[in-house]
């Protein structure tokens, strides 16, 4: 299956936890994004494409051992993770992995109004796929040029756009169809200048729509942004 052709057909709303980087937050994003919209009462499905770290997994395992101890009915997403075959796959690997991941998402989809997508810190092609299904990508931002890098690149006198990195592309590529959002702490520092510049010039041309949240917002964002 291509990657540009792959999209969701589902009715579920897809959201995406992608940066290339690693330690950005993804699996911690997903994890809020999914007990949040489970606690406002969502049906909510959660898949781990990280086979390596399965942070994601092993957060949601150790939720569900807490409450069988302490007695506590704590809500548990309907989870699935993926062992995603790195050791030098053939096209006919790729393709396997991919349609069983399309597959996947739309069985999720019959019993879950949201599926939330934690992705590995590297590019893979699980990964890209799971861009090319999204209604919403999230991409977690630390307050750091050199995590700023992922993103683009930026004068280091004027703090102008000079260039966009490889995520980007990649974004821009197979996730053209989604909302994009930013999660960072990025406040009033030059980083913080240089990141609105990249969201507001450059980032525009990759999805649908591009917002930047600093706070809980994105919480009602997700769950009120229309996925068409």
């Amino acid at each position: 299956m291509s990657v540009e052709k792959a999209a969701s057909i589902t009715s579920a709303r897809v959201i995406v936890v992608a940066n290339e980087k690693g330690g950005s937050g993804k699996s911690t994003v997903a994890m809020h994004v999914t007990i949040a919209l489970m606690k406002l009462n969502e049906r909510v499905a959660t898949i781990d494409l990280d086979s390596r770290q399965k942070t994601l997994t092993h957060y949601i395992e150790n939720r569900h051992d807490w409450g069988h101890h302490v007695a506590r009915d704590l809500e548990i997403p309907n989870h699935v993770y993926f062992t995603e075959n790195m050791d030098h796959p053939t096209d006919e690997d790729e393709a396997a992995d991919g349609k069983a991941l399309t597959d996947q998402v739309d069985a999720l989809a019959r019993n879950s109004s949201f599926i939330v997508i934690d992705t590995p810190g590297r590019n893979s092609y699980l990964g890209r796929l799971a861009l090319s299904m999204a209604d919403i990508v999230v991409t977690p931002l630390n307050d750091s040029f050199i995590d700023l890098d992922v993103l683009g690149t930026v004068d280091p006198k004027t703090l102008a756009v000079t260039g966009t990195s490889h995520y980007f592309q990649v974004g821009k590529r197979h996730a053209s169809n989604a909302n994009f959002v930013i999660m960072s702490a990025l406040i009033g520092s030059c980083c913080g200048i240089a990141f609105r510049c990249l969201v507001h010039v450059t980032l525009v041309s990759w999805a649908k729509d591009c917002k930047s949240f600093h706070d809980d917002s994105i919480f009602a964002a997700l769950k009120d942004w229309p996925s068409e």
